[in-house]
């Protein structure tokens, strides 16, 4: 259990460093979903608020809301009250 928090967490350490922040945000969504394994694809609800998901990601809210819409727009994710469901997380993997 200890190895999997390890990995855990170097993962998201991993996904902060990247520079492009809609990238950013997108790995950092994977990394809060635990997409690993045979369940990589699964659809998952986030409980999250859209400032929390800025904070963490380190990005301004009013950057944030337009990447989150595009993505919403896109059928990758759907937005909702203090939740985010990522739809599609082979699309949240794939390059921009």
């Amino acid at each position: 259990m200890q190895k999997q928090n390890f990995e855990r967490a170097m993962r998201m350490v991993d996904a902060l460093m990247i520079r492009s922040s809609e990238a950013r945000v997108s790995a950092v969504l994977l990394q809060l979903g635990g997409w690993i394994g045979p369940r990589a694809d699964t659809p998952r609800i986030l409980d999250i608020t859209q400032n929390q998901l800025a904070s963490i990601a380190n990005v301004s809210r009013s950057f944030l809301s337009p990447v989150l819409q595009a993505l919403s727009a896109k059928g990758t994710i759907e937005l909702g009250h203090r939740t985010i469901t990522i739809s599609d997380p082979a699309a949240l993997r794939r390059p921009r």
